[in-house]
């Protein structure tokens, strides 16, 4: 039996909750965060920040399991260090660019910006606050646009046209 549907359908399941929690803090969190009172909301954030932890390295994990067999069974896979053979194989580095930026957000806002942020609400210093909600909402809105531009490497992935049509790909993506 082909597992590549099946393990697609996983490894886009992990991508969509990873990017999916993100797109929920963005429209909602931020939203509600207002009408949480300022004595309960460094422990808001530190009970946020803990699920979001589980929520994040699980998707990753599954992710990158899923993706790395899905590489590895893929036909137009031409070998480690081959980024630029052919359009999947380019399209597939450009992904794991992202990705690692991604997971460089992630970790500067789970393990830097949110704990600061609790930090400040139970120390009541407004302004380091503020300018960690800043930061904290500009990690997210970035988290979202490239788990978006993710998803459409994924998908553009799947229906690619001939080999050595690189560059119409990459410019149609970006062009």
């Amino acid at each position: 039996m082909d597992i590549t549907v099946p393990l697609l359908w996983i490894h886009l399941s992990a991508i969509v909750t990873w990017v999916g929690l993100w797109f929920n803090t963005l429209f909602v969190f931020n939203s509600l965060r207002q009408f949480v009172s300022d004595s309960a909301r460094a422990s808001f954030i530190s009970t946020l920040r803990k699920r979001y932890l589980t929520i994040t390295w699980a998707a990753i994990a599954i992710f990158i399991v899923s993706g790395t067999i899905l590489m590895e069974t893929n036909e137009n896979y031409p070998g480690l260090g081959h980024f630029f053979d052919n359009s999947w194989a380019t399209l597939v580095f450009l992904k794991h660019i992202i990705v690692i930026v991604m997971l460089a957000v992630s970790f500067t806002l789970l393990y830097g910006i949110l704990p600061r942020m609790g930090a400040a609400i139970a120390g009541r210093d407004r302004l380091v606050e503020e300018r960690l909600l800043r930061r904290e909402k500009l990690a997210v809105a970035a988290l979202a646009i490239l788990g978006l531009a993710v998803l459409l490497i994924i998908v553009t992935v799947t229906e690619l046209p001939e080999p050595g049509e690189t560059v119409a790909v990459v410019g149609c993506l970006f062009g």
